[in-house]
Order: structure tokens, then C-alpha cells, then sequence
């Protein structure tokens, strides 16, 4: 299960090279439960990796330059890593009270145009 809400796969075709953004959402309230991070909290500090199925590194296969943070969203470039697969990223969250928290995306897909 992914920790993101999404239509589907992120789908990666050889040459692509593509902008993504995931919005990491705090809860609205301090009892509610309708966000990724508890009430109030804000995300000072993110580093993306990506995962092959086998559990291998291989992130300067799939992601091009370092994800940028922006009020609780980050961006990465996606690129086509070589090999089809799926694969799966891991956000490490450094929040500003000092926390850390993991997201997962586990949806991307790559495949060769044939």
C-alpha cells in the first residue's frame, strides 16, 4: 500500500524524463485524522531514494538531480532507468520539530516503447 493518494502508476517509457510532485498533507485538526503528518507539522528537510523490486538502490538510475522541497511538496524529475520494473520510492521526512517520518510511493512502472 502506498502512502500517497493516486489515480494509478506512475508510468516511465524510455527517453521519458518527467516532472513529478507529491503534496504531503498534515492533519487538519489535532484529532483528525486526515493527513500524512500530525496537525501542524511542516517537512524542513526530504531525501528521495528509489528501490528496485529486489530491494536494490537505484536511485541516480531513476531520479534526475535532487528532489526540491516546497511547502510540504516535492518535486522530482523521473527518468526511464534502463530496466523495465517497477519500482518503488522511499521519502525520508526530517520534520521541523526535529522527527523523522518514511512515505512510501510504491507505483512507478518502467517499460520500453516497443
Amino acid at each position: 500500500m502506498s502512502d500517497f493518494k493516486t489515480v494509478g502508476d506512475i508510468k516511465l517509457r524510455s527517453g521519458d524524463e518527467i516532472s513529478y510532485t507529491f503534496k504531503i498533507t498534515s492533519c487538519s485538526t489535532a484529532t483528525a485524522n486526515d493527513g500524512f503528518l500530525p496537525y501542524g507539522r511542516t517537512i524542513s528537510d526530504v531525501t528521495v531514494v528509489a528501490y528496485n523490486t529486489d530491494g536494490t538502490a537505484v536511485t541516480s538510475a531513476l531520479i534526475e538531480g535532487t528532489p526540491s522541497l516546497v511547502s510540504n511538496t516535492v518535486t522530482c524529475v523521473l527518468k526511464y532507468p534502463v530496466t523495465d520494473g517497477r519500482y518503488t520510492l522511499k521519502f525520508s521526512l526530517l520534520l521541523d520539530n526535529s522527527e523523522t517520518k518514511d512515505a512510501y510511493f510504491k507505483r512507478v512502472r518502467a517499460e520500453s516503447v516497443i
